[in-house]
């Protein structure tokens, strides 16, 4: 099935290591040659949609993701698709019990424009006739997914039309000297399951086991200094460490103590 994927526009030189370890470790069958670190939308065809929901619960990179429905090199050309053959297409959203919404999302252009002439013009030639809008809790999200050349030009290269996938709330534990986004990164690089041990002879304040508890991994880290291993001193809040990060994690949480411990040679 055909998924735009839009990524994230920081750490690119991880962006094809993240997922093609994603795609390796949970056996996702699809091709990613296509995906480099310039551009950041990209039309990948995966096999099921189980594969897209998996690839998603793991990757910190993929910034959202959407059902292709049609898409066009202008929206001349994307209105008389959907003018053509939306009808036929968009049959199995059309029903009283499937509220929708339309929203624009665009990639690459420096100064957004305003989206509302955007969306009144599609839906000039873009009907539900059954389906309620619902703009706050919508049982479809459907979105004009636009990418831009140069961050200045008027009209967007490519427009994608298509439903968006519910990403996992991705849930951060703060104050530790690793930036978040790039220890969870470093797990799906690693390859992390659940069931494996994990073990950070470094720990500090736990920046990178935590992801990999988070995937189900059980963790360990030495740390010989006391006060950055229990979040203590005036950085890091009155709570202790352990407790904030089962606030966090809780019921995910497989962590052993840290152990105080020298582990350099």
């Amino acid at each position: 099935m055909k998924t735009v994927l839009v990524f994230s526009q920081s750490h690119l030189d991880f962006r094809i290591s993240e997922l093609a370890s994603i795609c390796d470790v949970l056996s996702i069958n699809v091709d990613i040659s296509s995906i480099n670190a310039k551009s950041h939308v990209f039309l990948v065809d995966f096999e099921a949609v189980e594969d897209v929901e998996r690839l998603l619960s793991r990757s910190m990179l993929v910034k959202s993701a959407f059902e292709q429905i049609f898409h066009a090199n202008s929206y001349e050309d994307l209105h008389n698709l959907v003018e053509n053959e939306g009808k036929s297409v968009l049959e199995k959203y059309d029903h009283p019990e499937l509220s929708y919404s339309l929203r624009v999302c665009s990639i690459g252009r420096k100064k957004k424009l305003s989206p509302e002439i955007r969306i009144k013009e599609f839906l000039d030639h873009f009907t539900l006739e059954k389906s309620p809008v619902d703009l706050k809790s919508p049982k479809n999200e459907f979105y004009l997914v636009e990418e831009y050349e140069n961050p200045t030009d008027e009209a967007p290269k490519k427009i994608y039309f298509g439903k968006l996938y519910n990403l996992q709330d991705r849930r951060y534990i703060g104050n530790t000297t690793m930036d978040p986004e790039l220890s969870f990164i470093q797990a799906n690089i690693a390859q992390v399951m659940p069931g494996e041990l994990v073990l950070d002879p470094f720990v500090g304040t736990g920046g990178l086991i935590l992801p990999a508890a988070h995937f189900g991994a059980f963790v360990l880290g030495t740390e010989i200094n006391y006060q950055t291993a229990r979040a203590l001193g005036k950085t890091f809040p009155t709570r202790s460490f352990d407790e904030d990060r089962r606030r966090k994690y809780t019921g995910q949480f497989c962590a052993a103590k840290i152990l105080r411990a020298n582990s350099s040679p």
